[in-house]
């Protein structure tokens, strides 16, 4: 089952339209990006950039310390976040494409970042390897929310830190049916199980189960939505294509741009963006 999941993980962003998309969109990196005054949007790679900022300021370790990004892609963040604070970085990544390009640039910049593959559900680290943790829209893909957050606990030393930016649904008997089926849709075809726990409310009951503490969850989705924005406006014209011939499994990131984007303007909250933190305790 775990195996069959990576499969579909790696099918997912081996697709065409992954490829080209986040290669044409977002030149490669990953993430939508925070807007810290949504009145005044950033450009997108302004927006991408405030958002590493944030978490990194969020980590609260010292220059030095050692911290890990789960789902690293290209390595945008890591190699930011290791020269811009002077810390030890370590990203995983399933694709090896992804953590080719994120050595190349680390070794172009002499970030001092490091990579290599690896999955998140299985991380090939001792217990107590970082000072830190940090992710970005990518713990979606977990096919097992518990396993994920036993093993982030894991690796952290006591007293060590989470935080990641990371989408929540609203709960299935509050969704229109129109909604509904959007999200199953999207959750299908983009291989994100864990948004189905991942409910709006959720993340302190889940994180709390395998024992972190001092859990703060962040509604950050008004400074998310000025990204969204843009993607539903490059999305919404090839969206009414795709769905009138039935292709959402093959362009699924413009489904789900154009259809989210267009049930919150219509005043159906289906999605949250969250900043989440959390505590590993000291003993």
């Amino acid at each position: 089952m775990a195996k069959a999941h990576t499969r579909q993980v790696k099918a997912y962003y081996h697709s065409l339209e992954s490829i080209v998309g986040y290669r044409l969109m977002t030149q490669g990196v990953k993430h939508f990006g925070y807007h810290p005054d949504p009145a005044h949007p950033l450009t997108l790679a302004e927006a991408q950039l405030a958002e590493d900022d944030l978490v990194a300021h969020r980590l609260g370790v010292k220059p030095g310390a050692k911290i890990l990004e789960c789902g690293c892609g290209e390595g945008s963040a890591a190699n930011f976040i290791a020269q811009a604070y002077g810390l030890k970085v370590t990203g995983i990544d399933l694709l090896p494409r992804n953590v080719a390009r994120a050595t190349k640039t680390a070794a172009r910049l002499n970030t001092g970042a490091l990579f290599q593959v690896g999955d998140y559900m299985r991380l090939p680290f001792t217990p107590h390897s970082f000072a830190a943790i940090y992710a970005m829209e990518t713990l979606v893909h977990a096919p097992d929310t518990t396993k994920l957050f036993g093993e982030l606990y894991r690796v952290l030393e006591p007293g060590g830190k989470l935080v990641f930016c990371e989408y929540s649904m609203t709960p299935r008997d509050r969704l229109s049916a129109h909604a509904a089926k959007v999200v199953t849709t999207m959750n299908t075809y983009s291989h994100m199980p864990a948004l189905e726990d991942f409910t709006t409310g959720a993340f302190p009951a889940l994180l709390a189960s395998v024992g972190f503490r001092q859990i703060h969850v962040t509604d950050i989705t008004p400074n998310f939505m000025p990204t969204l924005e843009y993607f539903y406006r490059k999305a919404r014209t090839p969206n009414k294509l795709i769905k009138r011939l039935h292709l959402e499994r093959h362009f699924i990131n413009t489904y789900s741009a154009a259809e989210i984007y267009s049930l919150h303007a219509g005043g159906e909250d289906v999605i949250q963006y969250n900043l989440v933190e959390a505590q590993k305790p000291m003993s």
